[in-house]
């Protein structure tokens, strides 16, 4: 059993921080924690693909070997007098053969069989490494791909357990590019850099152990000149990568450009912004264009420095390696010959030149263990109000009985102004309560405490009875259907948006819902019905059809509490009775909690509570507070005063407009709507009025 436990994949909860310790949110990983999430058998097989790529990094020292011999043998035959060179390599693949004052016949074809058996060494080498090189960066990227697809799920559902006060915090982040850029990074960083870097790093060991075996005098001198090749080849590699990404990040701002005319090109023609858009476009490929030059500048002058310095490094070598071998050339057994001075020049040289490339992927490797800080500290921060955590009380039946205990709050992201200073409101089953007051009051708060977006800091907000802290985070917002003042709507249809609110609901549900929502008949007059898609955030579709959709979309998941924060403020009074009515329909039967901008939509309400500097001011029906005469019944006046102003005004400005647009398309599609209001009677035989918000909800509980 404990082995069957050892070998599953981890999961984000394994690495997350235990009740009672510390969360900086600065927790440090190495690169080794890069690799939490992968098997056993990922892991071995990450070491075989390293252990491969050493393999293939001996084939550069193997063509620097078999390249020597085969010079030095060439150099030898060609003189033809005394014994040639020994060889290693070559008499493998049936050259290299030893000859003592051989004829010319004999040299001659001395020479063809060393030529085909370098040939061939050259060949068989190359497909070897390159299959070599092709098995070791195959088998890494797929272990990293495995890893990369484990993370990123991982990382999603990470960010939809959080909480919303760390999203308030967060807010600079930009979490899609986190699921790209950084998770791109990473990949990088544990899959093909990682065997690059072995194999760029053992290619310069192993050339060196090769150097000191064939001579170690002529390599110490090489030796002496590597800090230097080492030092220009990284700085070359290293400002390339630089100025690249700077160009990069210049066309990426032009391209941001782009995408923000096209996504308001009606703006920009509206405005005649054609010419201003092109100028604005090309400053910002000024920079791009700098930067790439001096890309080319910097690079050309760099690789001439780097290759003066190999240059002046084998002349060095050439000349103490032709010393060594003039010095030794009249002994029998000869160390320094032609091969060794090949062999040990550019193993060591072409070792030193494979260092330097390696800078750029060791960056490259810093910068996905960075981005994996990044990633994991998301993954393994435990979130405050969980909503996929499967603890917590699962009530069987709800009454919808809302009670607002002493509520003091402050929002995480403005922790030095509290909202709310010990509110008490009752909210009894089955009641539609509006809350009215200023901005900044705390009304919106209260609907944010009701979904447990955020904990009190004091004070408690209760279900029938039950503090919401010990209620199931996702059983508790199943019960909720929420209305807000701008809803979203995803890109998809419009009856998968409405199942949105309940994906187990069938088509028969979604139409019920569509109808108590008063949207069901423009959604069947539309071509596709159903499967009209609504376009990106619901662009192909009015404001008025949208908020109804979102209404249809709370209702579909037969909510025991419905929230209305705004949910009519934004939009044109013709729509604005549209999607009133559905309210007032939606209203009859769950508790329902409004937030009001226009208190014309709440004067039926069977409560009123108006915030001030939050806590409750006044509270009561419409009736009673106007009674007495306090902050409400001044809101009440003020906001008439207002609203008769601004229709004085609107018709003496409208009378002009109405004769030249008398036959606009506009008012023709005013005039479907009207004809679709006709034909809903079901909406005329409810007792509900278009003009008083939730009539029908209070002539029910009377």
């Amino acid at each position: 059993m404990a082995k069957k436990e050892d070998s599953r994949l981890p999961q984000a909860g394994d690495f997350q921080l235990k009740e009672g310790s510390v969360l900086d949110g600065t927790r440090k990983y190495s690169y080794f924690d890069l690799f939490r999430y992968s098997t056993r058998c990922e892991r071995f097989l990450l070491v075989v693909s390293l252990l491969v790529a050493t393999a293939a990094s001996a084939f550069i020292p193997y063509f620097m070997i078999i390249y020597g011999e085969f010079t030095s043998l060439l150099v030898d035959r060609t003189v033809g007098v005394g014994t040639s060179s020994p060889a290693f390599a070559l008499p493998m693949f049936g050259g290299g053969q030893q000859l003592t004052n051989a004829s010319k016949e004999e040299n001659n074809q001395a020479i063809i069989d060393d030529a085909t058996a370098f040939g061939i060494g050259s060949l068989v080498g190359s497909v070897a490494m390159f299959l070599l090189i092709t098995l070791a960066i195959d088998l890494a990227n797929r272990i990293a791909l495995n890893q990369i697809d484990r993370i990123r799920k991982l990382f999603l559902e990470a960010m939809l357990r959080q909480d919303i006060a760390w999203y308030d915090t967060s807010s600079g982040s930009n979490f899609a590019s986190k699921m790209t850029e950084d998770l791109d990074k990473l990949k990088e960083g544990i899959g093909e850099k990682v065997v690059i870097v072995v194999f760029l790093i053992m290619t310069f060991v192993i050339g060196i152990v090769s150097a000191f075996v064939y001579g170690w005098k002529l390599t110490l001198v090489v030796l002496s000149c590597v800090p230097f090749i080492i030092a220009a080849t990284s700085v070359v590699a290293r400002l390339q990568g630089s100025l690249a990404e700077k160009e990069l990040k210049s066309y990426s701002d032009a391209a941001n450009v782009v995408e923000e005319v096209f996504s308001g090109i009606r703006t920009v023609f509206a405005f005649s912004g054609q010419e201003k858009e092109k100028e604005r476009f090309g400053k910002l490929l000024i920079p791009a264009e700098n930067t790439g030059r001096k890309k080319g500048l910097y690079s050309g002058m760099g690789n001439a420095l780097s290759w003066l310095i190999i240059y002046l490094c084998m002349a060095l070598a050439i000349w103490y390696g032709v010393t060594l071998i003039l010095d030794e050339r009249d002994l029998p057994d000869r160390v320094y010959t032609p091969a060794v001075l090949v062999i040990v020049l550019f193993a060591v040289i072409m070792g030193a030149q494979n260092l330097g490339f390696a800078s750029p992927h060791v960056e490259a490797i810093a910068v996905a263990t960075a981005a994996g800080q990044t990633l994991f500290n998301i993954i393994d921060r435990p979130s405050q109000v969980d909503p996929m955590d499967e603890k917590g009380n699962r009530p069987e039946n709800t009454a919808g009985h809302i009670r607002f205990e002493g509520i003091r709050f402050r929002y995480p992201a403005r922790p030095d102004v509290e909202i709310l200073k010990g509110l008490t409101v009752d909210v009894l089953p089955g009641q539609t309560v509006a809350f009215v007051g200023a901005s900044g009051c705390g009304k919106s708060t209260l609907i944010q405490l009701m979904q447990r977006f955020y904990d009190p800091e004091a004070g408690s907000v209760k279900l029938d009875g039950r503090d919401l802290r010990t209620l199931n985070v996702g059983w508790l917002r199943s019960q909720i259907g929420v209305v807000g003042q701008e809803p979203v709507l995803f890109a998809t249809t419009i009856g998968e948006n409405i199942r949105y609110g309940r994906p187990s609901a069938t088509q028969a549900d979604i139409e019920k819902a569509a109808r108590a929502a008063n949207c069901h008949d423009f959604i069947t007059r539309l071509p596709k019905g159903y499967d009209t898609q609504v376009g990106e955030k619901g662009a192909q579709i009015s404001g008025g059809q949208k908020q109804r959709i979102a209404i249809a979309r709370a209702l579909v998941r037969q909510p025991q509490v419905l929230l209305l924060d705004e949910a009519t403020s934004a939009l044109d009074p013709t729509s604005e009775k549209r999607v009133q009515s559905a309210l007032e329909l939606a209203s009859q039967g769950p508790t329902t909690l409004v937030v009001a901008h226009r208190l014309s939509t709440i004067t039926n309400a069977d409560k009123i509570v108006f915030l001030k500097d939050g806590v409750v001011a006044e509270q009561g029906t419409h009736e009673e507070l106007m009674e007495r005469r306090g902050l409400y019944c001044e809101l009440v006046n003020i906001t008439q005063r207002k609203e008769a102003t601004e229709a004085d005004e609107g018709a003496v400005a409208g009378r002009p407009l109405q004769k030249s647009q008398n036959q606009s398309d506009e008012e023709t599609d005013d005039d479907e709507e009207d004809e679709e209001e006709d034909e809903e009677p079901e909406l005329q035989t409810s007792g509900s009025s278009r003009d008083s918000g939730f009539r029908a909800s209070t002539r029910r509980k009377q």
